[in-house]
Formats: C-alpha cells, sequence, structure tokens
C-alpha cells in the first residue's frame, strides 16, 4: 500500500506536479506508467515469495497437498495487489498525504482488526470489510478453494478501484506553486 501511496503523494509534497502533468505524453500515459510500477512492484514481490515458499515446502516436505499450498501462497499475491491499488486510489483521491508509510500501517492495521473481529464474533458479513477475510487459510483448507462470493467482492473492489482512480486522475486540478 505504501508503494502505490506514495508514486502519487510525493509529486505533491514534493513540489513535482506541475512539471509532471505539464509533459506533452498526458495523464492517461502517466497512471498508467504508474500502476505499471505498482503492478511490477507486486509480481517481483510475489513471485519471490511465492518461489520462497514453494522451495521451504520442499525442503521441509509438510504434507499436504500442493493445490493446496498453491491457494494458500497466491493469497499473500492477492492481497498485496489489494492493497497496492488501494494505495493507489488513495494516493490520488488525497495526495498531499504527508505520511504515506503511517497511513498504509494504519489502514492494514485496521483492516486485520476488522477480520480479527469478523472471525471473534462470527459474523460473515463483517468480513467483506476486510481482504484478509476474503482468503482465510481455514476455508481454504475446507473447501479446496477459495469462496466464490469473496473472489467476486474482490474484484469487483479491484475494479472499482482502478476505475475511481483513473476517473480522477484525469479531472485533478494542480496548484501551481509561484
Amino acid at each position: 500500500m505504501h508503494l502505490g501511496l506514495s508514486l502519487h503523494t510525493k509529486e505533491w509534497t514534493e513540489n513535482t506536479a506541475e512539471f509532471l502533468y505539464a509533459k506533452p505524453c498526458g495523464r492517461q500515459m502517466i497512471y498508467k506508467g504508474k500502476l505499471l510500477c505498482v503492478l511490477a512492484g507486486v509480481c517481483v514481490t510475489g513471485i519471490s515469495y511465492l518461489l520462497a515458499s514453494f522451495f521451504a515446502m520442499m525442503l521441509f516436505h509438510p504434507g499436504f497437498p500442493v493445490g493446496e499450498f498453491w491457494l494458500v501462497a497466491g493469497s499473500f499475491v492477492f492481497i498485496t495487489l489489494f492493497f497496492a491499488l488501494l494505495g493507489t486510489m488513495a494516493g490520488i483521491f488525497r495526495p498531499n498525504n504527508r505520511s504515506p508509510l503511517l497511513t498504509a500501517g494504519l489502514v492494514v492495521f485496521v483492516e486485520y482488526c476488522i477480520t480479527s473481529f469478523s472471525r471473534t464474533v462470527n459474523i460473515r458479513i463483517i468480513g467483506f470489510l476486510s481482504p484478509f477475510s476474503f482468503f482465510s487459510l481455514a476455508e481454504i483448507h475446507n473447501a479446496g478453494t477459495y469462496l466464490w462470493d469473496y473472489m467476486l467482492w474482490y474484484l469487483l473492489l479491484l475494479v472499482a478501484f482502478l476505475v475511481f482512480s483513473y476517473r480522477k486522475i484525469l479531472k485533478r486540478d494542480i496548484a501551481l506553486a509561484m
């Protein structure tokens, strides 16, 4: 989440937005470039995690199915993608955030608390507010797959993050520092 946030907040806090948006390449190209940077970060982190986890699993032979392992390990990549796109949207809507690391940490902590609360009171509908609930390890183990309603909601949220941030960045005004 910090990566997505900081890509859009640094241009405002360090007064480089007017230079960046005055270039002839256009806002769409800037948005796509920053989005590709975030996705590349998620891919590098995810592939590294998946490979390291797979090698550790092969080393220790835990005794559970490889398919289940890929579902559990893949959930890390999906959660990372969720927070990266959420951070991108938050950075576009609040570009003057002076502490993106604190904001990212707070949001992730609150999401974790929502999942813990949902599981403690055993009310599943509250779990739709947090991506940590979407990929419950126990539910993956019991069902052998991701739950379809959580995955549908997850994909809907990802598309919403992308659409809202794209529309906002096309309409953004630049405060020129003179």
